[in-house]
């Protein structure tokens, strides 16, 4: 293997699809939620979608009540099918997963569009690392970078790690190793370990960046401080002299 190929290896399509779902389905969560459950109770017979969908993030996690993942659901689903952007990705989350209902990526994607096209940055960046894996959707890389650049115009951490590994790599974008550096520094910046690592790899190669050993060296001693696996080893054969 080449020492760019084993610096720049790929996270796995699932791995990062399951981070990204189980953001989506941990996240979200309003400080009205923490509302009593039993005062939410009494006014869900009204059909409010946004207390739906608080109620069924307190039995998602078990808030105020016993944790009900299926129950979650269900309310979720009563949100989610009034247009309540929240729960469509949240719902969309526990599809992906399998999380009190059937796995099902294809109707995990459907929430997600929905979502997305209400503007909603997690569901436009979950639904673009489908596009660019073709999970539960056809592969498009085109699609799934414009998906991508709307959630990190919004400065959505993860779509903007996403989309620098798209320009790296040239795929549904042109090839700009300038712009990934760009995309890995404003995810770096809102605490994104994996973008940290990233950036520390341009900078060691010069990818996108003047060159800089040292500095590169020094991303790498962070991410490797705040738990980025791959970071020791990486360190440990460029950073060890």
């Amino acid at each position: 293997m080449s020492g760019r190929t084993f610096l720049h290896a790929l996270v796995p399509a699932a791995a990062l699809c399951v981070l990204w779902a189980g953001v989506a389905c941990a996240e979200g969560y309003p400080d009205e939620a923490k509302t009593s459950a039993a005062a939410l109770q009494q006014v869900l017979d009204r059909g409010d979608a946004k207390v739906q969908f608080q109620l069924g993030e307190m039995y998602a996690r078990g808030q105020g009540v016993p944790k009900d993942l299926a129950k979650a659901a269900a309310l979720l689903q009563k949100s989610a099918d009034q247009g309540y952007g929240p729960a469509q990705t949240n719902l969309g989350g526990m599809y992906f997963l399998g999380q009190g209902v059937p796995k099902d990526l294809a109707k995990a994607a459907e929430l997600w569009q929905k979502a997305a096209d209400q503007g909603d940055a997690k569901a436009q960046g979950v639904l673009g690392t489908m596009y660019a894996r073709g999970r539960g959707v056809p592969k498009d890389a085109a699609k799934a970078a414009a998906l991508l650049q709307k959630a990190a115009d919004q400065g959505e951490a993860r779509a903007q790690n996403s989309l620098g590994w798209m320009y790296l790599q040239g795929d549904g974008v042109p090839k700009d190793a300038a712009k990934a550096a760009a995309l890995f520094q404003k995810s770096a910046d809102q605490g994104s370990v994996a973008a940290l690592y990233d950036l520390a790899v341009c900078y060691l190669q010069g990818q996108g960046v003047v060159k800089d050993e040292e500095k590169g060296c020094d991303l790498l001693r962070d991410a490797a401080a705040k738990g980025e696996d791959r970071s020791q080893e990486v360190l440990d054969r460029y950073c060890s002299k």
